[in-house]
């Protein structure tokens, strides 16, 4: 099973992939007990924040309650994305085409859409996001002479490529921590994992271990929770568990949260932003970390990323 299979079981509930939203051994953890997840309605500490995402190749922004929908950019072959950097001032759009796979950064209005792994030499390019300075860029990557996907980071201009990760199991989707310290990331080796690791490829520590598929780490502001996505059982959704991956408890109920995915927690404060379509068509959703909350923001939109 791949990452790629994944996002498609996971986008079966969505109006399409890229043109809408998408993608061990262990005890389970226990599962604490809580009413189910209702819909609310938008708070105002929440409407006015703008939110970027994806509809096929084009990177749109909007508020949270949908007003000032405004498109940005087309990207060539974009299928995931849009990372923002608050102080890159520029978003990072993953694409892939029968060429291969890359990494392009855009600016904030459009203007400018570069291709930097072109740039680095590159053309094995995946997942994608920033240092919380915006100089440099974490991203997967599968070059000829590796078997599996690695973690690799350079320069926010493609420049000084180097490889963090050595191991032998697929490194996908990394997530660069607010405090700049680590950085997490789903692996594969059989089974989707969360690991994370220190922001010079040290200290590598897996951070679930059940049978579940977890995928799509995202930090809270203050770098102490992560929030991912996990298919188990008893319902998919979208849980947090403490940075060392202790704690883990659900935040959305599977009746409302069965095709969640890509995950964005709010560098500002505690809502996580998500991908869901409970009915299509495709829709971005949100919720507290503590899991109340719940809204539904808008539909025809996919890859949320919160820009403040």
């Amino acid at each position: 099973m791949s990452i790629r299979l994944l996002v498609a079981l996971l986008c079966l509930g969505l109006a399409a992939c890229v043109s809408g939203p998408t993608e061990v051994a262990g005890k389970r953890p226990p599962v604490s007990p809580r009413s189910p997840s209702k819909q609310t309605a938008l708070p105002v500490e929440v409407a006015d924040r703008k939110v970027a995402f994806m509809v096929g190749n084009r990177l749109f922004v909007a508020r949270a309650d949908g007003r000032e929908r405004a498109l940005v950019a087309r990207v060539p072959h974009a299928y995931s994305g849009p990372y923002w950097s608050t102080s890159a001032q520029h978003f990072l759009v993953r694409a892939e085409s029968k060429k291969g796979g890359y990494i392009y950064v855009v600016s904030r209005d459009g203007s400018t859409v570069t291709n930097v792994s072109k740039a680095a030499g590159s053309r094995y390019d995946a997942m994608a996001s920033w240092s919380p300075d915006g100089r440099y860029i974490v991203f997967s990557s599968r070059p000829p002479n590796e078997n599996v996907a690695q973690i690799y980071v350079m320069d926010s201009d493609g420049s000084d490529v180097r490889q963090l990760t050595h191991g032998d199991f697929e490194a996908q989707y990394p997530a660069w921590s607010p405090d700049g310290t680590r950085i997490a990331f789903t692996g594969y080796d059989g089974n989707f994992e969360i690991y994370a690791m220190s922001s010079d490829g040290t200290e590598l520590a897996r951070l679930t271990k059940t049978m579940d598929q977890e995928n799509w780490p995202t930090w809270s502001p203050d770098s102490r929770e992560i929030a991912f996505y996990s298919d188990g059982v008893d319902g998919a959704g979208i849980w947090v568990m403490e940075a060392d991956g202790s704690n883990r408890r659900r935040v959305t109920d599977p009746e409302v949260s069965s095709s969640a995915g890509e995950p964005n927690w709010s560098p500002s404060g505690p809502w996580i932003a998500f991908n869901c379509a409970i009915p299509p068509p495709s829709k971005i959703c949100a919720i507290r970390s503590d899991g109340s909350g719940y809204v539904e923001l808008f539909s025809h939109a996919g890859f949320p990323f919160w820009m403040d």
